[in-house]
């Protein structure tokens, strides 16, 4: 059984989430980036301990059959999802891939639609963005499909940049959902590029369907990853998938090599003994969601949470307890507490908070404990 509980200082190894006000800080404790502060899988240790005893670290091809292949059988397994790697490329992480594609297929005149509240990159690509808000009905979010019929209209709107799971809320769309967003997109002449970097990340007996699984030959270009499911972020890797739509465009604005320690850690995760990692991360996640879910019927009742589909982060609505300037309530709690928390105005959900909820329970539990008493006095100043 991995030890999820053990305790691990990040100081002083450069993490990004821990630099804090410009310098590494050892007093905090960030829920903030989406890393998890959990040890990865013993079995990617050992295929990157593996590669490293070759010592020469020259210009890497990514593309073996050895790579594809284990890529091509992981979501063959976990999805049902035959991928045609000849279509296949990578990225230096998921945001480079999506950045690249967007500015290979569009003109400098032309718009991506996103969905709110989005993954704060989703905002800065090199092209302007229009908005399609998602609907928060008492928790459950659902997409605005006539306010994208809308949008999918204008000639100059020529992308859908799509999160499946979605992060921050953490819905996994249906496919009934994913038909009718495609129907859209594909009648008006919109591509859609899908986000599944949170893909293995599901609630224990949930499914994911991958956007491109349905319609292989559609307009639809599908950015994948290892990182966050085996907590890999650092290692800047990730897969796209695209058809013979846009062979010509992102054959070349794509790349076919990357990091050896990377490829060999991709390599290593996509194994029998990493799935058996997986599944016992996905089994400590839920249980994290559930001490999160009594806490929030117990201490937040008007926030009305539901677990989160998929990912490891909670969308929390802290609205109805006078919460109306998210960032004042981080550095509200923050004074309180050593926790940092994701204000939602950064993700364009003023009133909301993100958490990162893969780190020991133990902290979990300390954190809700403190942030119930400081949404109290919030509330009540």
């Amino acid at each position: 059984m991995v030890d999820f509980d053990k305790k691990v200082s990040r100081f002083g190894t450069g993490a990004t989430k821990w630099y804090v006000d410009g310098y590494d800080q050892e007093e905090v404790f960030p829920l903030t980036y989406a890393d998890m502060e959990l040890e990865c899988a013993d079995c990617i240790c050992e295929a990157m301990r593996k590669r490293l005893e070759h010592k020469i670290f020259g210009y890497t091809y990514a593309l073996t059959e050895e790579y594809k292949g284990a890529v091509k059988a992981w979501y063959k397994k976990r999805f049902d999802w035959d991928i045609d790697t000849e279509y296949l490329r990578v990225s230096h992480g998921v945001v480079d891939g999506f950045f690249r594609i967007i500015e290979a297929i569009t003109k400098p005149d032309e718009r991506i639609i996103i969905q709110t509240p989005c993954y704060p990159p989703f905002l800065f690509t090199k092209r302007e963005h229009v908005e399609n808000p998602l609907l928060d009905i008492d928790g459950d979010w659902k997409i605005d499909f006539e306010g994208l019929k809308r949008l999918c209209a204008d000639k100059s709107n020529k992308v859908l940049l799509f999160c499946h799971p979605h992060n921050p809320t953490g819905r996994i769309w249906s496919e009934e959902e994913l038909r009718a967003v495609a129907d859209i997109c594909f009648k008006a002449g919109v591509t859609i590029i899908s986000d599944e970097i949170h893909g293995d990340l599901l609630r224990v007996g949930n499914t994911l369907t991958p956007f491109m699984k349905l319609f292989p030959d559609g307009d639809i270009i599908s950015c994948i990853s290892a990182s966050k499911s085996f907590n890999l972020a650092g290692l800047d890797l990730a897969n796209v998938l695209y058809n013979k739509l846009h062979k010509e465009q992102l054959l070349h604005a794509l790349g076919d090599g990357a990091n050896p320690l990377s490829l060999a850690a991709y390599i290593g995760a996509y194994t029998k003994e990493g799935e058996q990692w997986l599944e016992q991360l996905r089994r400590y996640l839920d249980g994290n969601f559930a001490v999160l879910k009594q806490f929030a019927d117990e201490r937040l009742p008007k926030s009305h949470y539901e677990i989160a589909q998929g990912t490891y982060l909670a969308w929390l609505n802290l609205k109805p307890y006078g919460v109306t300037d998210s960032k004042d309530f981080c550095r509200f709690f923050r004074e309180r507490s050593k926790y940092l928390l994701a204000d939602g105005a950064s993700y364009r959900g003023e009133g909301y908070i993100r958490l990162n909820i893969a780190c020991p329970v133990y902290l979990l539990t300390d954190m809700l404990n403190k942030l119930g008493d400081a949404i109290a006095e919030y509330e009540n100043r």
